[in-house]
């Protein structure tokens, strides 16, 4: 975590100015470590990243992209 808080403390994402799939591979794991109970506000520049990419256009979060088995089939 402190890695990436260093990392886009220089850059706006982990490799330049534009977002890239470092970023959301990367963001992939930030959302099911913050599950365990990692919480990135102890990383101010982590968490301004996640706001970066929050605020992009399309942006989900993966529980809202893979559909539950509940939503794939209709009992009916």
């Amino acid at each position: 975590m402190s890695f990436v808080d260093k990392t886009v403390a220089r850059h706006p994402f982990l490799v330049g100015d534009d977002p890239t799939i470092a970023d959301i591979g990367c963001w992939g794991r930030m959302v099911f470590m913050a599950e365990g109970g990692f919480d990135i506000a102890h990383w101010p520049n982590l968490e301004a990243w996640a706001a970066r990419l929050k605020a992009m256009p399309g942006f989900a979060l993966p529980y809202d992209l893979i559909p539950s088995k509940d939503r794939e089939y209709d009992p009916a």
